[in-house]
């Protein structure tokens, strides 16, 4: 595992978000679980995220919100073809165009 996926899993494993299990046929394998306040949290995320879509969506057709769907589908298409970004993910295409952060950046 990555040290940043490591310090990730530590800090959700400490404020009680998921919880590790050992696995039953191989004692090398660790499982991670959700915790019942993890899965409290992701239902929490589901609903915050369904009210943002109607605020976002807010007086387009049914057919506006697929042709824009379909639009940025193409985009996201475009941009992973490019050779510039051919073979990466969204992450890592991010951290490559992220701006460099400055001395008053947070």
């Amino acid at each position: 595992t990555p040290p940043s996926m490591t310090v990730a899993l530590r800090k959700l494993e400490e404020r009680g978000y998921v919880r590790k299990e050992p696995d039953g046929r191989d004692q090398r394998i660790i499982r991670i679980r959700l915790s019942e306040k993890g899965k409290e949290c992701v239902e929490d995320l589901k609903k915050v995220m369904g009210d943002m879509e109607e605020i976002i969506y807010q007086g387009m057709s049914r057919e506006e919100r697929l042709l824009l769907k379909r639009l940025l589908l193409e985009m996201r298409k475009s941009l992973m073809d490019s050779k510039d970004f051919k073979g990466m993910d969204m992450c890592s295409i991010m951290e490559k165009t992220r701006p460099s952060k400055g001395p008053n950046d947070f």
